[in-house]
C-alpha cells in the first residue's frame, strides 16, 4: 500500500501551503486534473473473471445457441461450388509494323500496364462479353443457374404485378455477374476468374466460356477498328485525289497566263536577270567612280609632276633612259669638249628621247578622259536596263503571290492524299493480321468438393459469436446491475487503495458462531460505537485494519471521510476511526462538517446549540479562542468532538470563509489527528469546499448499494481540484464474501 506521501502530490503541496498562510484558491490554479481509472491490465483481467464467473451460465447459454446456429446454418445451406482460371494479358506489340499509328484503337505508348489491365478486367464484366457468354452456353436453361425462388419471391409472384418487372428484376446477366468475381493480381498482369454455382460442371464452363468470348471479343474488337478505317478512308481518298488534280490545273493555267519562267531554284527567270543586272550595275558604277577620280586627278596636276602612279609603264621607262644618257653625257663632258662627236651623238640622243617623253606627258590626260566617258556611259545603258528589269520584276511579283498560293495548296492536297493513301494500305495489312494479348494459363475444371458451406468454419463463427453476444450481454446486464459487493473493485475502479472492509450486521452479527447469536440477550450494539462498545468484535477488527493504514501512511493530520451519495455509512466510518485512534492514546478531534444533517452529536450525546457553524459564523479571531471553548469532550478518553451548531441557510458562505482554514491551522496544534464528516460528494459542494482544509479524502462506498461509477465521479471531483484521495473504505459487507477473501479468520 502508498503511502500518503506518494499518492497526494500538488494536493499536498496545497494544504501546507494553506496552513502557512498561502490563500487557497491562488494554489489552486496551478494543480493538474490526474485520472482516476488508469489501472493495471492484472486490474482489469480481474474485472473479467469477476464477471464470467457472475455470468458463466447465461455466458454458456449463448455459446450453445452460436453452435447451434451455426450447425443450422451449414445443415440448411444449399452446397456452392467454386470453378476459377486465371489470364494472362500480355498486351500486344504496337510497334510491330507500326501498329499504334494504322490501328485507332491502339493504346497510347505512355499507357501503364496497371490501367491496361484493369481496363481489361471491367470489360471482362460488361454486359456486351456477358451476353455473349449467356447466348453460348444457353445458361438461362441451365440447372443451377437461375435462382431458387425464396418465401419472399413466392409471395411476390401470387401478387398482381406484371410480368416484364418481375422479368427485370431477374436478368441472366445480373444473375451472372452476382456469381462473378474478376479480380487482377496484384503487381502482375494476371486476372483471375471465378464463378460460384450448385452445379460444379455449370461453374467451370461459365468460366472457360467467359475466357473464350473474352478472347473473341478483343480480336473481333480489333479487327472492326481496321476495317472501318480502310472503308472510311477508302471515299476519303477518292475526294483527296481529286481535289489534287484540281490544284495541279489551277496551278498550271495561272502560270502560264502570268507568263512566268522559273529557274532551277525558287526564283523566276525575271528576278534571277534583275539580280544579275543589279551586280552589272554595281561593279560599273565603282569603274566609273574610279576612273572619274584618276581623271580629275590628272586633269588639274601639272605635268611634270604626275603621281608616279598615274604614269604609264612606257613613260617610266624612257624617263630612266633618259636619266641614263645624261649621266653618260655628264661622264664624256669631263674628258671630251662638247664638239667631240661622242658628245654630239649622245646629246642628240638626249634631245629625241626627251621630246618623246614630252610627247607622251601630254597624251595622257586625253586617255583618261577617254576612259572616264567610257565607263559613265557603261554605267548609264546598265542603269536604264535595270529600271526596266525592276519594273518587270515587279509586276511578276503580283503574279507570284497567288501562283505560290497555288502552290501550297496543290503540296498540300499531295501530301494528304499520300499519307491516306499509305493509311489505306497500312489499315488493309492490320486487317489481316489477328493478334490476341490474352492467353489462358489453364482452362478451369468442375470442383470435387463444395466451397460452401464450410462446416469447421461456421461451427467456429457460431462459437465466436455466441462468446461475444455472451460477453457482451453479461456486460449489458452487470452493468445495469452493477454494484461494489467483494474487496478489491473499489482499488480497480477508483485506482486508490482500499484501507479496508467493514463486515455488515448489528450486535448479534458482531460474534462468528450461531450459537452465541441465539444465546446472547443483550441490547443491541450501536454500530457508530461498535469499537468502543465491542472492543473484540469482528467490527472492532476491521476498523483497526484500517487505523494501520492511517498510523504508518505518513505525515496525515487532517483527514476529511465522505461518500458518493447518502445511506452509505461515512458517519459510522469516521466514528469508529475517531474511537479507536483514541483508544491507543492519541488526542484526535471529531469535527461534523455535515452542516445539512448533523449526526455525531446524537451518536456521542452532546448539545448542539454551539458548533462549526457558530465558531465560522463569529467575528473573533480564532487563535484567540481557547480550544477548550471551542470543541466538546466526549466520554470517550482523547476523544473530543465539534458539532455542527445550529442549522443555518448561509452553509456555503460559511464554508468558503477563511475562517475555515484558521480554525483547522487552530486545531493541528492540540490534537494528533482531526477527522471532519462531511456530506455526500455527488450530492453537494461541502465536501471538495471542506476537502482543502483537510490533508487528505476516505471515500466510504457500501456494498450491495454504491456503485462503482459513483465512486469513480466522486473521486474524480476531488482530484479535478487538486484535492488528494486517500483511500477507500468498503462499508456493511456480507461476511461470508469477507470469508472468502482472507477476513474470516477467528480468534477467541
Amino acid at each position: 500500500m502508498k503511502s500518503l506521501n506518494q499518492l497526494e502530490g500538488p494536493a499536498s503541496n496545497l494544504a501546507r501551503a494553506e496552513r502557512g498562510g498561502v490563500p487557497a484558491m491562488q494554489t489552486l490554479i496551478d494543480v493538474p486534473y490526474t485520472a482516476v481509472d488508469d489501472r493495471s491490465e492484472w486490474a482489469r483481467f480481474a474485472d473479467l473473471g469477476r464477471l464470467l464467473s457472475r455470468r458463466k451460465r447465461f455466458l454458456m447459454f449463448a455459446v450453445s445457441l452460436g453452435l447451434i446456429g451455426g450447425a443450422a446454418a451449414t445443415h440448411w445451406t444449399t452446397p456452392v461450388y467454386r470453378s476459377s482460371t486465371s489470364l494472362e494479358v500480355q498486351g500486344l506489340n504496337e510497334d510491330f509494323l507500326d501498329l499504334r499509328r494504322i490501328d485507332s484503337s491502339a493504346q497510347p505508348a505512355n499507357f501503364s500496364a496497371e490501367s491496361f489491365v484493369q481496363t481489361q478486367v471491367d470489360i471482362l464484366q460488361d454486359d456486351v462479353v456477358l451476353d455473349r457468354v449467356i447466348n453460348r452456353l444457353k445458361l438461362p436453361e441451365r440447372a443451377g443457374f437461375m435462382p431458387k425462388p425464396g418465401v419472399i419471391a413466392a409471395l411476390a409472384g401470387s401478387l398482381p404485378i406484371p410480368q416484364s418487372q418481375q422479368d427485370d428484376n431477374l436478368r441472366p446477366v445480373d444473375i451472372l455477374r452476382e456469381h462473378l468475381v474478376v479480380a487482377p493480381a496484384p503487381h502482375s498482369r494476371i486476372v483471375r476468374i471465378t464463378y460460384e454455382s450448385s452445379d460444379p460442371l455449370l461453374a467451370a464452363d461459365v468460366v472457360n466460356g467467359l475466357a473464350d468470348e473474352f478472347i473473341s471479343y478483343n480480336l473481333e474488337a480489333r479487327l472492326n477498328a481496321a476495317n472501318q478505317v480502310g472503308q472510311w478512308l477508302g471515299p476519303q481518298l477518292e475526294e483527296m485525289k481529286a481535289r489534287l488534280a484540281q490544284s495541279e490545273a489551277e496551278l498550271t493555267t495561272s502560270s502560264q497566263a502570268a507568263g512566268l519562267l522559273l529557274s532551277a531554284g525558287t526564283e523566276s527567270v525575271a528576278e534571277e536577270r534583275l539580280r544579275n543586272v543589279q551586280r552589272e550595275l554595281a561593279t560599273a558604277q565603282g569603274d566609273r567612280i574610279s576612273k572619274e577620280s584618276t581623271y580629275r586627278m590628272v586633269s588639274e596636276s601639272p605635268a611634270d609632276s604626275l603621281p608616279a602612279a598615274l604614269e604609264p609603264a612606257s613613260l617610266k621607262e624612257n624617263r630612266a633612259k633618259l636619266t641614263d644618257l645624261r649621266r653618260q653625257r655628264a661622264e664624256l663632258s669631263s674628258l671630251y669638249t662638247d664638239d667631240n662627236y661622242r658628245v654630239v651623238r649622245l646629246q642628240a640622243q638626249i634631245d629625241e628621247l626627251d621630246a618623246a617623253v614630252q610627247t607622251e606627258i601630254r597624251t595622257i590626260p586625253k586617255k583618261y578622259r577617254s576612259e572616264y566617258q567610257a565607263a559613265l556611259g557603261r554605267e548609264m545603258m546598265l542603269a536604264k536596263n535595270y529600271n526596266a528589269q525592276a519594273a518587270t520584276v515587279s509586276q511578276q511579283a503580283r503574279e507570284r503571290i497567288r501562283y505560290e498560293s497555288l502552290k501550297r495548296a496543290l503540296e498540300d492536297n499531295r501530301q494528304i492524299y499520300q499519307s491516306t493513301l499509305q493509311k489505306v494500305k497500312e489499315a488493309g495489312i492490320a486487317s489481316a493480321i489477328k493478334p490476341s494479348g490474352v492467353r489462358i494459363i489453364g482452362a478451369a475444371t468442375a470442383p470435387v468438393r463444395p466451397f460452401r458451406p464450410n462446416a469447421p468454419l461456421n461451427l467456429g463463427l457460431g462459437l465466436l459469436s455466441g462468446l461475444c453476444l455472451g460477453l457482451v450481454g453479461a456486460a449489458t446486464i452487470d452493468r445495469s446491475k452493477r454494484v461494489v459487493r467483494v474487496p478489491g473493485e473499489l482499488r480497480a475502479c477508483v485506482n486508490v487503495p482500499e484501507l479496508g472492509a467493514i463486515p455488515s450486521g448489528t450486535y448479534q452479527s458482531l460474534y462468528a458462531t450461531p450459537r452465541r447469536m441465539l444465546l446472547d440477550t443483550r441490547p443491541q450494539v450501536s454500530m457508530e460505537l461498535a469499537t468502543w462498545q465491542e472492543k473484540h468484535s469482528p467490527i472492532s477488527e476491521s476498523f483497526r485494519e484500517v487505523l494501520a493504514s492511517l498510523m504508518y501512511s505518513g505525515s496525515i493530520q487532517s483527514l476529511l471521510v465522505t461518500s458518493a451519495a447518502p445511506m452509505e455509512g461515512k458517519t459510522t466510518i469516521v466514528s469508529n476511526l475517531a474511537i479507536a485512534l483514541a483508544e491507543i492514546g492519541k488526542r484526535v478531534l471529531l469535527i461534523d462538517g455535515d452542516l445539512r444533517k448533523p449526526r455525531l452529536h446524537e451518536i456521542f450525546d452532546q448539545p448542539n446549540t454551539w458548533g462549526l457553524s457558530t465558531v465560522l459564523a463569529e467575528k473573533d479571531s480564532i487563535q484567540e479562542l481557547p480550544v477548550s471553548a471551542l470543541v466538546r469532550k466526549t466520554s470517550i478518553p482523547g476523544l473530543s468532538l465539534l458539532p455542527a451548531g445550529p442549522s443555518t441557510e448561509q452553509i456555503s458562505t460559511l464554508l468558503y470563509s477563511s475562517r475555515m482554514q484558521d480554525l483547522m491551522t487552530h486545531f493541528r496544534q492540540d490534537f494528533d489527528y482531526v477527522f471532519l464528516d462531511a456530506p455526500p460528494v455527488l450530492r453537494f459542494s461541502d465536501a471538495r469546499v471542506l476537502g482543502h482544509a483537510a490533508d487528505a479524502v476516505i471515500i466510504v462506498a457500501r456494498a450491495n448499494k454504491t456503485a462503482p461509477d459513483t465512486v469513480r465521479e466522486a473521486a474524480a471531483r476531488f482530484q479535478m481540484v487538486g484535492i488528494p484521495v486517500f483511500g477507500t473504505i468498503l462499508n456493511d459487507c456480507d461476511q461470508r464474501v469477507l470469508g472468502q477473501y482472507g477476513y474470516g479468520y477467528q480468534y477467541r
